[in-house]
């Protein structure tokens, strides 16, 4: 779809200031806003960066541009109740004072002792499982459709790491969304190897639903008639559960009591927990990332050597 520039705003993000694809990104775009809107283009462009430091940074300031600051000490993956989230989630539209309080709410009990910490469990329950490879991440929740990649990144890249006594360790999560990866990744978590520990985050109620009406001719269907499509939902997510349980796979649930801003706050911070928690029990920092490092320092020299 066109973009209008008059009517855009682009907002180039990276905390060191020095990410490949956001600058080259940033280049792209800044020739199209020079292109259209002359010297007003500055109105139209942010950057979400560095306080002090980095070209991002530095761009801003020769250019005049409004710029937001990611706290020095907040890693990327764990940026999301900063201005790297909250800049978009506000111009969306979305509720960040529910958001917040749900974070909030994570907070008050995480650092209690361990009945009272869920974080502080489910980073007890990794920990126990950790020789399984594969930490299965699947929602039951369109409107949490992009959470499990989220967490990927969250996961890998806080865990997988040689630890304080030079050990590689570490898990491989997979993402997964429910009910349609049930015609999937189901499949091999049944009869495949019993190599993992699932995590299923299933909603308790419904954001929206819809009766399932009887249809004349679909009798096959009968069973439907007369449920919602929320109770199909969670009828789906709860007969997975029994499903991978009875055929001998580690899994648990995270009940979430609805799907909205506060609930996700909750679901974030709780996940943002348990993996530092997990970093403490795996040894390892959760915070730094070296083994991305040297994979930006090759891009860089092979784009260099090419001229």
């Amino acid at each position: 779809r066109a973009l209008d520039p008059g009517k855009t705003l682009v907002n180039a993000v990276s905390k060191s200031g020095s990410t490949a694809e956001t600058l080259a990104g940033l280049a792209v775009f800044l020739k199209w806003l020079k292109a259209h809107l002359g010297e007003v283009w500055r109105r139209h462009l942010v950057v979400t960066t560095d306080p002090e430091e980095g070209p991002l940074r530095a761009f801003a300031e020769r250019e005049g541009l409004k710029a937001f600051a990611i706290p020095p000490e907040v890693g990327g993956r764990f940026s999301v109740f900063s201005p790297v989230g909250l800049l978009p989630l506000a111009f969306a539209g979305a509720d960040l004072d529910a958001l917040l309080m749900g974070a909030r709410k994570a907070n008050e009990t995480a650092l209690d002792p361990l009945e009272e910490s869920l974080p502080l469990k489910t980073a007890l329950l990794l920990h126990l499982h950790r020789h399984l490879p594969v930490h299965v991440f699947m929602v039951y929740s369109e409107r949490l459709r992009h959470l499990p990649a989220w967490f990927v990144q969250l996961h890998d890249e806080s865990l997988g790491k040689v630890d304080r006594e030079g050990r590689r360790v570490g898990t491989t999560a997979l993402p997964a969304l429910g009910p349609q990866d049930q015609h999937a990744q189901v499949q091999l978590f049944r009869e495949g190897p019993l190599d993992k520990l699932l995590a299923l985050v299933i909603p308790e109620a419904p954001v929206e639903d819809l009766e399932i009406p009887a249809v004349e001719g679909l009798e096959a269907a009968s069973y439907l008639f007369g449920k919602t499509l929320f109770q199909l939902l969670k009828a789906e997510a709860e007969a997975t559960y029994r499903a991978l349980a009875e055929a001998g796979q580690r899994v648990y649930a995270l009940y979430l009591s609805e799907v909205s801003p506060y609930a996700a706050g909750w679901l974030l911070q709780h996940l943002m927990w348990q993996t530092a928690f997990l970093g403490e029990l795996w040894e390892v920092n959760a915070f730094d990332q070296p083994g991305v490092e040297l994979g930006k320092r090759l891009t860089r020299a092979l784009l260099t050597q090419g001229g």
